[in-house]
């Protein structure tokens, strides 16, 4: 967050608004290529942590081994059809200022990362066995690591080929360190031969994953997409500076529902459903405060933020931050209920709904692009969690584990009664505050998100559960 943060300004100046605009949307681009692996990555997190849980060697290489084989047929598809949108889209999208072949160019670097696509299944691998940490250390490693060489090949010219080509080298390590870590602990992979009972159960589930995927980035990963289309491309960089610290805060925040689907499953086939379902409520509730907590806070100081980070020129409004705060404590939550279906392989009930999702999102966003402006596409995804999300997710919820609508909302919500006056304190005292340099704000901003997990605290936490947490967070010191 750090390098990002600091990065940000160099390549707004060395690359320019119109060209850093275009890399925004190409970024989103990149966001669909994980998409042509048919959705075997999310197939395998239904598959794997149930064969995990059982500690079942063979299994467990023999889903890899099939879910390899099938994306090796898929990569020469993905290839050709990655090489028709790089001549196709140059050609319908004119971007001022900016030449044909340089986005043809940085498109067709980006088959480098297509070619790549088997080595996905090694990080649902790691998810499966609970070793989230190691993918989020590698994860660090590879942002800096792609920073860096997009720093240097902003500075030297090398516009969006080079930015593209920092994208698709800066994987490479997470790969390599990932693969080695399965064929460690699993040698088999590669040699073992699946039977027909496994690659069928595969790509049983492929199918719902990928359009569950592709719903999920419609919906979350288009917007600098309807901005630069409806608005120009010298719309992009306010509209996504504004709302950077906001989706940070949002990583960490669906962070916990990463590191903890896998932990559920295990609970659900080790334990039943009544463990299960008292920690999904507990980890619902932890969501909801602490996403709270931290995003009030930045919704009040974001302007002085976005303001001493790149200048108030790139501020996109109140609007903006304000939607997308909302979105993304919804998100969070929602993320956490997802994972959870996904891993316990129950995605097929979620899929109709995700589906109608995506088209009121993008249907909302194009017009309220139209008739609002930048807040346009945040608001398309605020009516469609709304609309959408808010009731079908408790319901297939309910109906696949028994816990009632009623109790999920009601988890969600309990934190709004100290959260929402906290949120109206602290963005009065942001607006009173001058400003008075970085390290003044960062305080400000530091205390404002613990007055807030204070709260939480005191008002969402009964004495049983403050003993459990510390109990926790001694166990997690002491290892």
């Amino acid at each position: 967050m750090l390098v990002g943060f600091i990065s940000t300004p160099l390549l707004l100046k060395w690359l320019g608004a119109g060209r850093f605009g275009a890399f925004r949307v190409l970024a989103d681009w990149y966001a669909y290529l994980p998409l042509l692996e048919l959705g075997l990555g999310g197939s395998l997190l239904a598959l794997l942590p149930a064969a995990v849980a059982r500690e079942d060697r063979r299994e467990i290489s023999e889903l890899m081994s099939a879910a390899m084989r099938a994306c090796a047929w898929i990569v020469p598809l993905a290839a050709v059809l990655t090489l028709v949108c790089a001549y196709e889209v140059p050609r319908r999208v004119v971007l001022p200022g900016l030449p044909a072949w340089e986005l043809r160019a940085a498109m067709v670097i980006s088959i480098v990362a297509v070619l790549w696509m088997p080595a996905s299944v090694f990080r649902s691998l790691a998810e499966s066995k609970q070793h989230l940490y190691i993918v989020n250390l590698l994860l660090v490693f590879q942002s800096v690591f792609t920073i860096g060489l997009q720093l240097l090949a902003a500075f030297v010219g090398w516009g969006l080929a080079g930015q593209s080509l920092a994208c698709v080298v800066g994987q490479m390590p997470t790969l390599l360190t990932l693969g080695w870590l399965a064929v460690r602990a699993y040698p088999g992979i590669f040699t073992i031969k699946p039977g027909r009972d496994t690659s069928r159960r595969v790509w049983s589930l492929n199918w719902p994953s990928f359009l569950t995927a592709m719903s999920d980035r419609i919906s979350l990963l288009s917007d600098s997409i309807v901005v630069a289309w409806v608005l120009g491309p010298a719309s992009v960089p306010a509209f996504f500076l504004t709302q950077r610290l906001a989706v940070m805060a949002q990583a960490q925040l669906q962070g916990v529902a990463g590191a903890t689907w896998a932990g559920l499953v295990e609970i659900k086939i080790q334990n039943g459903p009544a463990l299960f379902g008292a920690r999904l409520l507990e980890l619902t509730g932890f969501v909801s405060a602490v996403g709270l907590a931290v995003l009030g806070p930045l919704l009040a100081f974001n302007h002085r933020f976005v303001q001493r980070w790149v200048g108030s020129h790139s501020y996109g409004g109140d609007a903006v931050s304000g939607f997308v705060c909302a979105n993304m404590w919804l998100w969070s939550i929602f993320a956490l209920w997802i994972a959870t279906l996904k891993g316990i392989g129950l995605i097929r009930r979620w899929l109709p709904y995700a589906l109608a999702a995506a088209v009121l999102n993008v249907i909302v966003s194009v017009a309220a692009t139209i008739r609002f402006g930048l807040p346009g596409p945040l608001i398309g995804t605020f009516v469609s969690f709304i609309a959408v999300h808010a009731w079908a997710l408790p319901k297939v919820l309910g109906d696949a584990f028994a816990v009632h609508w009623t109790t999920l909302w009601r988890t969600v919500l309990g934190p709004l009664a100290w959260g929402l006056p906290y949120a109206f304190v602290v963005w009065h005292a942001a607006r009173v505050q001058k400003d008075s340099g970085w390290p003044a704000l960062l305080l400000q901003m530091g205390l404002a998100a613990c007055g807030g997990i204070a709260l939480w605290w005191m008002f969402n936490l009964n004495g049983s559960s403050r003993r459990q947490w510390k109990q926790r967070v001694r166990h997690a010191l002491a290892r």
